[in-house]
């Protein structure tokens, strides 16, 4: 029997009698399958009929799945409804790796048997029923280093962080220490100096680009305060503060001077 009949025992009639169980062989699903059937102490004439059955077109469905890790080794998945592609595949035959589409906040791990990702789809492996294949996404979550938060020797300190994106959170970072974020978030915080230290110099920069002052005042004590804010953060961004330096005042005594000091 040739291979895209080959999945199904045929039917075997022998003068209208079914002598389908009377054969010998197995059916195949990927390849050609042979059968006899036996006919002994003839002493009439014998009609054989032999029906087979075409193999079955299965659909492989592929589908998007996003998952987002949450706290203590947990996480959360959203599964779109609607294959992004549907590929016939012919009983017994195998399922080709598409091209996977892009999903903004989200990198493509792979193609699996579930939903979150466990079990590699094997593509290797005969298609022999429908199946579904996730095309499995892990969303991106940028973190936040801020290299130092708090300088008292220059008089300065990086206060009040906040994230998100329509509703802020409050985060208290520490040194070298990365915090993470959603992708798109909005990354706002302030720097305040001291009275007595000089700021002229002053550089803000994310992963070596200086940042806009949002907004900057002074109070009726001299403490300064300078607002930024990183728009739509969707990659890991390293904060570093230079040019903060205590004021200092030269004074020069000439000493033929008429001016008393």
């Amino acid at each position: 029997v040739d291979r895209q009949y080959a999945a199904e025992k045929p039917t075997v009639t022998d003068n209208d009698t079914d002598v389908t169980a009377n054969l010998s062989g197995v059916p195949s699903n990927t390849s050609a399958a042979s059968y006899t059937y036996t006919l002994s102490n003839v002493k009439q004439d014998h009609t054989i009929a032999i029906k087979v059955t075409q193999n079955a077109v299965h659909q492989v469905s592929f589908k998007v799945s996003k998952v987002t890790p949450g706290a203590n080794g947990t996480s959360s998945t959203v599964t779109e409804q609607a294959p992004f592609l549907i590929q016939s595949v012919e009983h017994g035959y195998y399922a080709s790796m598409p091209a996977a589409p892009e999903r903004e906040g989200f990198k493509f791990k792979g193609y699996y048997s579930d939903v979150l990702g466990t079990t590699e789809f094997p593509f290797n492996n005969s298609i022999l029923k429908n199946e579904t294949v996730y095309a499995v996404y892990e969303a991106i979550q940028p973190k936040i280093t801020v290299v130092k938060v708090k300088d008292a020797a220059n008089g300065w300190e990086l206060k009040d962080w906040q994230h998100g994106s329509t509703r802020m959170t409050s985060v208290t970072p520490a040194d070298n220490t990365p915090f993470t974020i959603a992708y798109g978030d909005d990354v706002t915080f302030n720097l305040v100096i001291q009275p007595g230290y000089d700021y002229s110099k002053l550089s803000v920069s994310a992963n070596g680009y200086e940042l806009g002052r949002e907004s900057i005042k002074t109070d009726d004590k001299g403490v300064t305060t300078i607002s930024f804010r990183l728009v739509y953060v969707t990659a890991n961004t390293r904060i570093t503060v230079s040019g903060i330096e205590r004021k200092t005042i030269t004074v020069t005594y000439n000493e033929n001077a008429l001016d008393h000091v």
